[in-house]
């Protein structure tokens, strides 16, 4: 994929929207602050929830207890990526320790060794890292490596009808 944080990369067909509340902020704040306020400033904060049932039919779902909760906010995959990504930069882009690769397919990956085999745009390379994420799917290469490299390292792979699978 491009670089979510490019025009290549705007919202076209599919766009998945995610609302962010008490676990999501929580998850995010483990790290800092700071990462939250860049993840909150990406989406829109939204302190009304209301189940709306037919056009004449609207529950509020909130109770008394909630007036003084935090607002949760709604965002776009891309948006979430992006902001992740650019602080993530903003951080450790720094010295050259961070390196990232767009629009690349990842051929190879041997964890033991920490190296990654890619086929991008200027051809086929091989990349060194400290540390691998893998972010290519359910057929993830970064995965398999992974699985060869730790024996202890456990996915469970389980299609569903259609196109869709589900990986634990």
């Amino acid at each position: 994929r491009p670089d979510p944080r490019t025009p290549e990369y705007a919202l076209e067909g599919r766009a998945y929207a995610l609302g962010l509340g008490l676990r999501g902020r929580t998850a995010i704040r483990t790290v800092d602050e700071p990462l939250w306020a860049a993840v909150r400033d990406a989406g829109f904060e939204s302190d009304r929830f209301t189940l709306r049932i037919g056009s004449k039919l609207k529950i509020d779902l909130r109770t008394p207890d909630d007036s003084n909760s935090e607002p949760s906010v709604l965002i776009y995959q891309s948006e979430l990526c992006a902001a992740l990504l650019a602080e993530l930069e903003r951080r450790h882009g720094v010295g050259g320790r961070l390196s990232t690769t767009f629009e690349a397919r990842v051929t190879e990956c041997d964890a033991v060794r920490g190296t990654v085999a890619v086929d991008a745009a200027g051809g086929a390379m091989t990349l060194s890292a400290d540390c691998i994420a893998g972010c290519d799917g359910v057929n993830s290469i970064v995965r398999a490596g992974m699985e060869r490299a730790a024996s202890a390292f456990s996915a469970e792979l389980q299609p569903l009808p259609g196109n869709l699978k589900v990986v634990r």
